[in-house]
């Protein structure tokens, strides 16, 4: 596995390299590419790398995207929503820069995101990572209750929203990730544990899509007097123990079926048992046919099976297994909190509500003459702010951004003398891409008002514009009359 495979910030990744956009035979879309086929489209060794095909008709002509790439999303900058937004807006870029290269020579003949019909996304492989930020995301999309477009701009980005809606199909992750070290000793020639891989070839017309998910993962198998402790272990996920004969012809024949669930269902646990081998922790399951399969949860028999049905088996798991729950809060826009009568903005030729909350498509800018301006934004409860994104021309974006929170007023004069509770530094793409910052979350707890100072720009123009302002976070636990608040 190469460097270009690792996991990266989407802020730090660079466009897909060497783009394809072919017409004829099939399009192979190489680590860390993308492209565009009206054939059939084919990516190889795929492993934690993430592949998404989204296919459909392209002014009544099949048509097929696809990506394969390693992109991640940090828990601590993104939430599901803003993910799917993210991955969305790569997406619009990616295809528009693949339209640009095809239709060089005819630009006339280009054609628009809007002229995409009736698509649909298969999206799959990729490392086992906690919490998955990306299938949670796009999983959003087949939920009628989603705010995803709320972090959309552009025509070609809502259009791909539109048409996704409902028609998402998440497959399971099917590998680790490498570590570092791993990494580099296999980029020395050492021998090392490589994760499995796929391949997948997509055909547009017929909608296959072949040798996709051959993975299968094996299952460990249990000595006497192991049982107790796997169970134990287990702690609340579902617990699978297939109890077989060597010489046993259906045992035989269901073990690919069996590493297949393993590696399909990630928080069960699966154990195979030789029953020939007499173990005495079996004799109380009067074990008289093979194979057997007993299912357990917090330690107790929910279930058992006396055959080698593959719907069967496959029925029970679904009956009590659980997925993992994702350790993260899922934070929300507050606009719906900010009190307008308390917020205001200095040194500005706009309202400041254009930034937050988008009556008019104008920016916010600072006077033509400075490119300083200053923010209030008040709310009308107490919140813990966990993160900002901005969104704004990259040459006119502001850079330096100091915070300021719980001021009943603020000035020039305050925001240059006093000390700031965090200074944000902003890139050039997270501006340009609207993508959060994350702040020191804990400095950021019980806040009723948060005050921005813009003391510059990205290209030290007289004047500084900026297109939204989202304020990320969760209602606060305490009430109002608990918090302090600065003169």
């Amino acid at each position: 596995m190469n460097e270009q495979r690792k996991t990266r910030k989407i802020f730090t990744s660079k466009k897909f390299p060497n783009k394809q956009v072919r017409t004829k035979k099939v399009v192979e879309v190489e680590d860390e590419q993308c492209g565009i086929t009206f054939n059939k489209i084919k990516t190889d060794s795929l492993s934690s790398c993430i592949f998404t095909i989204i296919f459909g008709e392209l002014s009544a002509k099949p048509i097929a995207y696809l990506s394969h790439c390693s992109l991640t999303y940090q828990p601590r900058l993104f939430t599901p929503t803003t993910t799917a937004a993210a991955f969305i807006k790569e997406i619009e870029n990616d295809m528009l820069d693949l339209f640009n290269e095809k239709y060089a020579a005819n630009p006339i003949e280009k054609p628009n995101l809007t002229q995409l019909q009736n698509l649909k996304m298969v999206i799959g492989a990729g490392g086992k990572v906690k919490p998955d930020l990306i299938r949670k995301g796009l999983a959003l999309l087949n939920s009628p209750k989603n705010n995803i477009n709320q972090h959309l701009k552009t025509e070609g980005a809502l259009h791909l929203y539109c048409q996704l809606q409902n028609n998402v199909k998440i497959m399971e992750p099917i590998t680790f990730i490498m570590n570092d070290d791993d990494e580099d000793l296999g980029a020395e020639g050492e021998n090392v544990v490589d994760p499995p891989g796929i391949k997948l070839l997509f055909d547009c017309y017929t909608k296959n899509l072949n040798n996709a998910y051959l993975l299968t993962v094996p299952v460990q198998e249990i000595c006497n007097h192991d049982l107790n402790d796997q169970l134990s272990s287990a702690g609340e996920k579902l617990v699978v123990v297939i109890c077989f004969a060597t010489d046993c012809t259906a045992s035989k024949s269901i073990a690919p079926y069996i590493e297949y669930l393993n590696a399909k269902y990630l928080n069960a646990v699966f154990l195979k048992a030789d029953i020939g081998k007499r173990m005495n922790e079996f004799i109380m399951y009067s074990i008289a046919v093979t194979p057997t399969f007993l299912f357990f949860q917090h330690g107790e028999q929910v279930a058992r099976l006396q055959s080698a049905n593959k719907e069967s088996i496959e029925e029970i798991i679904l009956k009590f297994y659980k997925d993992a729950p994702l350790d993260y809060i899922e934070y929300m826009n507050l606009k719906p909190f900010i009190e307008e009568k308390g917020c205001m903005a200095l040194n500005t030729i706009d309202a400041w509500q254009n930034a937050i909350f988008g009556n008019k498509k104008d920016s916010l800018r600072s006077n033509a003459d400075s490119s300083e301006l200053i923010l209030h934004i008040a709310f009308n409860q107490f919140v813990n702010i966990y993160s900002i994104a901005i969104e704004a021309l990259e040459e006119s974006g502001p850079n330096t951004v100091k915070l300021f929170i719980n001021h009943q007023t603020i000035d020039f004069n305050h925001v240059k003398t006093i000390e700031a509770v965090q200074i944000l530094k902003f890139e050039k793409i997270q501006l340009k891409h609207g993508l959060p910052i994350e702040l020191q979350f804990d400095k950021f707890e019980n806040v009723n008002s948060l005050s921005l100072f813009f003391a510059n720009n990205q290209s030290n123009f007289n004047q500084t514009t900026i297109q939204s302002i989202t304020i990320f976070g969760t209602l606060a636990a305490t009430t109002k009359n608990k918090a302090t608040t600065n003169m």
